[in-house]
C-alpha cells in the first residue's frame, strides 16, 4: 500500500514538471514572437521614413504661389491735388509698393494708417518738389487710409504683395528715401558696398519678405563711402530700405 502511495506522489510531480516545462515553452514562444513582431514593426517604420520623401517649401515657393494668388488683383491708381485721403483695401498680409509722382516745389508726405485704429503705420513718400519713386511697406489684411499731403499734383499706383518679379540688378542709384526689391539671394553671405553724398542721415535696412528687420547696413550722417558683410539665411527672400537726404550708390555682391 504504501509501494502504490509512493508511486502514485512520484507520477504527480512528474505531471507537473511537464506542465510547468509546457509552460515556459509556450511563454518562451510567445516572447519570441512579440520580439519578432516588435523587430519587424521597427523595419517597417524605417523602410518607409526612408522612402517618404518631404520636400519643404522654399520661401522662393512661397513666393510664387503667392504670387499666383494675387495675378489677378488688379493695380489701383490714386491722382489728386493737394492734401487728400484715401481709403484701400489690402487683400493679403505683406509688402505693399507704392509707385508715387508729384509735382512742384513744396513738401511732397504721405503716410498709412490703420483704417480700424486710425493708427499711423508708416510713411511712404517725405520729399521736397518734384519727385518720382517707390517705396515698400508692410501691411496687414484689410482696409488702410493712404494720408497726402503737396501742394501740387501727385499719383499714387499701390500694388498688392507678390505682384512683382524678382529684381535682378545689383547696382542701384537714387535719391531720398527708397525701397529696393524684392531680391532673391541663394547665398548665405551679402557684400553691400554704399556711397552717400550729402550732409544728412544715412541708413540702410535689410528687411525680411514680410518687412521685418534682418540687419542694419548702413547707418551714417553726411559724405560716406564703404562696405557692409552681412551673414543671411540662405535660399530667402529680402528688400533693401534706404534713407538718405540726397543722392547715393549702392551695389550687392552674393
Amino acid at each position: 500500500m504504501k509501494k502504490l502511495i509512493v508511486i502514485a506522489i512520484v507520477l504527480f510531480l512528474t505531471a507537473c514538471n511537464v506542465d510547468a516545462n509546457d509552460t515556459s515553452v509556450e511563454e518562451t514562444d510567445e516572447t519570441e514572437a512579440n520580439e519578432t513582431y516588435e523587430t519587424q514593426s521597427n523595419n517597417d517604420t524605417e523602410e518607409t521614413s526612408y522612402e517618404e520623401v518631404v520636400e519643404e517649401e522654399t520661401q522662393e515657393d512661397l513666393y510664387k504661389d503667392l504670387q499666383s494668388v494675387m495675378s489677378l488683383e488688379e493695380t489701383e491708381t490714386i491722382q489728386g491735388s493737394g492734401g487728400q485721403s484715401h481709403v484701400f483695401n489690402v487683400m493679403v498680409e505683406g509688402m505693399v509698393k507704392f509707385t508715387s509722382t508729384n509735382e512742384g516745389t513744396s513738401n511732397f508726405m504721405a503716410h498709412v494708417e490703420d483704417g480700424t485704429t486710425g493708427e499711423r503705420i508708416g510713411s511712404v513718400a517725405n520729399h521736397i518738389g518734384n519727385y518720382e519713386g517707390h517705396q515698400f511697406l508692410n501691411l496687414a489684411e484689410g482696409e488702410h487710409i493712404l494720408q497726402v499731403s503737396s501742394a501740387g499734383d501727385w499719383t499714387f499706383k499701390i500694388d498688392q504683395p507678390y505682384k512683382d518679379d524678382f529684381v535682378e540688378e545689383r547696382t542701384f542709384n537714387g535719391s531720398g528715401n527708397q525701397t529696393l526689391g524684392p531680391f532673391y539671394f541663394k547665398n548665405s553671405r551679402l557684400e553691400f558696398t554704399g556711397e552717400h553724398n550729402d550732409e544728412g542721415n544715412f541708413m540702410v535696412h535689410l528687411l525680411g519678405v514680410y518687412g521685418d528687420r534682418i540687419d542694419g547696413v548702413f547707418n551714417e550722417i553726411g559724405n560716406y563711402e564703404g562696405n557692409y558683410i552681412a551673414t543671411i539665411e540662405e535660399d530667402a527672400i529680402y528688400y533693401l530700405d534706404i534713407t538718405a537726404g540726397d543722392e547715393w550708390s549702392i551695389s550687392i555682391k552674393e
